[in-house]
């Protein structure tokens, strides 16, 4: 028997390290606005009102999977168990040469 987890309202160790440096705040001539969005099953991550989904990025300038970017927005709740969230950042347009790996935690 396994226990349920709210794995969204753990404590992210590194929540306070310093943003890398591919991310931007404004959109420019050398930007892109990236919009992600993501359902989340709440009943599967035990989602309560303390919860919130951050997403790491693989590429160097992005934290190496070791930045936590967000918490996302939550977009609204779509019923029967499910939420939608909303990430908006800028990205330098010379990271986007290549595929940029993401995950959701």
């Amino acid at each position: 028997r396994t226990e349920n987890v709210n794995m969204a309202s753990l404590p992210l160790s590194i929540l306070d390290r310093q943003t890398p440096g591919g991310f931007c705040t404004h959109q420019d001539d050398n930007t892109m606005k990236i919009i992600f969005k993501t359902i989340i099953p709440t009943h599967v991550w035990g989602w309560d009102e303390k919860s919130a989904v951050y997403m790491r990025f693989e590429h160097e300038e992005l934290g190496k999977w070791e930045y936590d970017y967000g918490p996302g927005h939550v977009e609204r709740d779509l019923g029967d168990g499910f939420i939608a969230i909303k990430f908006q950042l800028y990205l330098k347009l010379s990271l986007l040469n290549h595929p940029v790996e993401y995950k959701y935690l």
